[in-house]
């Protein structure tokens, strides 16, 4: 995870140039414990990739958002991930997501800057499906809504009748 950091994965963390290295790691390391604490789980993808000294390495973070029923994962990929690395990510996230009896749904939310990946794996993998659109969803406009359905259904409860 530093070493995604450290080659700017993830953006959204400032860099804090101005600390030392050790100190940059400690308050990156702090940031990340707060964020991993309001997600449900975390989970690391690896793939092969030329770059790795064994050849396999974590290529994307995939955090979830788990509402009972519904999941909602967001992506984090790594600066070396290609864009094969990260098309495979997806599918086979998507694919666990599809036979997962755990989860309902799992609703994707992308902006306008990834409906054409969307639109490719729904097309090609048919393993999304588009839901809709939400306006003004924050300052980059549009959310862009497609889900994927789990296998988990709803419980049947017996009703019993009451003798009158």
């Amino acid at each position: 995870m530093w070493a995604a950091y450290d080659l700017n994965s993830f953006p959204s963390i400032p860099k804090n140039e101005h600390l030392s290295k050790e100190d940059r790691r400690s308050e990156f390391f702090r940031i990340l414990q707060a964020f991993a604490a309001h997600k449900s789980s975390a989970l690391i993808v690896e793939q092969d990739h030329k770059y790795f000294r064994d050849r396999r390495g974590p290529v994307a973070v995939i955090w979830l958002d788990n509402y009972g029923w519904r999941i909602e994962p967001q992506v984090d990929f790594f600066f070396w991930a290609s864009k094969r690395n990260r098309l495979a990510a997806v599918v086979s996230f998507l694919q666990m997501v599809r036979y997962s009896r755990d989860v309902g749904v799992c609703v994707v939310r992308t902006e306008r800057k990834g409906v054409n990946f969307c639109d490719h794996v729904m097309e090609d993998y048919d393993l999304l499906r588009p839901y809709g659109q939400i306006p003004n969803a924050g300052p980059h406009g549009k959310d862009y809504l497609y889900g994927v359905i789990g296998r988990r259904k709803p419980e049947l409860k017996l009703v019993e009748k009451q003798a009158a």
